[in-house]
C-alpha cells in the first residue's frame, strides 16, 4: 500500500489529502523497515524508480517527488532512533541492517538537502526544459543501476557463490537465506 499512497501524495490537489498521504507514506516506510522482509525493498525501489521516472518531467510533480524523498529519509531516521533507544528491539533483515548502520547524520543531511533542493527549485527554476533534462538523467541513472544490480546479482548467485563484497553479498546472492529473515 505504501507505493499507492506515494502516488496519491504526488497526485493529490488538496493540501489536507496530501498531508494525509505523506504521513501514510512515512508510516508505510517505517513498516517496511521493521517488517524483516528484504523482498519489500525490491517492490519499494521499483516503485520509487517508476515514480521518479514518470513524475520528474513537470515541476509540481518533481517537487513532490523530492518531498517523498525527504519523507523516506525522515522515516528511516525515526526508525533508526527508535531502534537505538529500544534495547532488545526486534531483529532486522540484512537490507534493514545496512540501512540502519549508516550514521544518523547521513539521514539528517539527506533530508535537509532534499528540502533545500525543493526550495531552490520552487523559487528559481520555472522552465519545463530543466525538468525534462532531469527526467532523462533520472531514467539513464536508473537504467545503469538496474543493469549493475542484475550483473552483480548474476555474478554472486551463479558465477562466484563464495565471493565477499562488503556484506552486500547477503543482498546480491540468491540462496535460501535471501528474503524474509
Amino acid at each position: 500500500i505504501t507505493p499507492v499512497v506515494m502516488v496519491a501524495y504526488i497526485l493529490s490537489k488538496d493540501i489536507k489529502a496530501r498531508c494525509f498521504f505523506g504521513v501514510s507514506a512515512g508510516i508505510g516506510i517505517c513498516g517496511i523497515l521493521v517488517a524483516n522482509t528484504d523482498a519489500s525493498y525490491i517492490g519499494l525501489n521499483v516503485m520509487i524508480m517508476v515514480i521518479t521516472a514518470v513524475f520528474s518531467c513537470e515541476k509540481k510533480y518533481f517537487v513532490r517527488v523530492l518531498d517523498l524523498g525527504a519523507i523516506i529519509s525522515f522515516s528511516i531516521l525515526l526508525i533508526k532512533l527508535i531502534y537505538g533507544l529500544c534495547d532488545g528491539a526486534r531483529g532486522r533483515s540484512s537490507i534493514t541492517k545496512s540501512i540502519m548502520n549508516q550514521p544518523v547524520l547521513v539521514y539528517i543531511t539527506l533530508t535537509a538537502v532534499l528540502i533545500l533542493i525543493r526550495i531552490l527549485l520552487v523559487k528559481f527554476v520555472n522552465k519545463n526544459i530543466v525538468y525534462k533534462i532531469i527526467n532523462i538523467a533520472i531514467c539513464v541513472i536508473w537504467t545503469i543501476c538496474i543493469a549493475a544490480f542484475v550483473m552483480l546479482f548474476i555474478y554472486f548467485s551463479v558465477i562466484n557463490r563464495e565471493a565477499s563484497f562488503y556484506g552486500l553479498e547477503e543482498i546480491l546472492r540468491f540462496n535460501q537465506k535471501w528474503g524474509t529473515d
